[in-house]
């Protein structure tokens, strides 16, 4: 889909630029293709972040489903230890993070929307008028418009209608460029993704075990937990434990 929302938009550029130039000279089209590619800079520059939130919504995502499937799959531990009040503030920490990202995400793609609005359409709608009527009413070309000098008034219009089409096509296929260039910009955060994946499948694949936090809000254990193991009888059955952190496998402490 890609592919072809490229390759095509560039054909219809390079020819539709081809017909202007050869019916009504470089200026008009260089200047709204060089207009053009002004624009996709400054919306490149503006959609850099959009790869990122993409990725980092993909991977909330994928944590507030990891701690769905882990209650699910933990509910009867949970129940016989009275750990559903932990459960769910953790549920609801995740959900609260998830939300907030996307308010943001929102926001961002609403106000990215405006610019990309003002720039490549309106902008570009006054700009193309200009350029379209500028070689009409330009007094170099009385002799071929203006009656009393043997021209065709009615050219006027004939010119306007053909200029305006083959612009407005060429200006439709930049717009689809541009639009696909939105559309790279978030498809980078799932590659992004993807390529953590591959990196996770090749670690395993060297036998490399990294275990990483389900939640970044989670305390690490970055030193071993202070506590003090004491056996009282070694004849007892029972070994006492003095303020001994639990550790998670995830070495973290709840």
């Amino acid at each position: 889909n890609l592919y072809s929302n490229i390759t095509k938009p560039l054909v219809d550029v390079v020819v539709f630029f081809a017909k202007l130039v050869g019916q009504f000279g470089w200026s008009g089209p260089s200047t709204m293709l060089g207009y053009f590619f002004l624009a996709g800079a400054v919306m490149t520059r503006l959609r850099v972040p959009l790869g990122k939130y993409t990725a980092l919504q993909a991977k909330l995502e994928g944590e507030f489903r990891h701690v769905h499937s882990r209650l699910i799959t933990s509910s009867e531990e949970v129940a016989f230890y009275g750990g559903n009040q932990r459960e769910l503030r953790q549920m609801n920490s995740s959900f609260g993070t998830l939300l907030s990202h996307i308010n943001k995400f929102f926001r961002f793609k609403w106000i990215s929307g405006i610019f990309d609005s003002i720039i490549t359409k309106y902008s570009a709608t006054v700009l193309a008028y200009v350029v379209v009527t500028r070689p009409i009413f330009d007094a170099r070309n009385d002799a071929r418009y203006d009656p009393s000098k043997g021209g065709n008034s009615r050219a006027i219009i004939e010119d306007y209608t053909r200029y305006m089409r083959l612009l407005v096509s060429m200006v439709g296929a930049v717009s689809r460029l541009l639009d696909a260039g939105r559309e790279l910009s978030r498809f980078s955060g799932y590659t992004e993704r993807m390529s953590q994946l591959f990196d996770v499948l090749h670690d395993l694949d060297q036998g490399k075990f990294v275990r990483t936090a389900v939640s970044s809000g989670t305390p690490a254990l970055t030193t071993t937990p202070d506590g003090v193991l004491e056996i009282v009888d070694s004849d007892s059955p029972f070994t006492p434990f003095d303020d001994v952190s639990l550790v998670t496998p995830n070495r973290h402490v709840p």
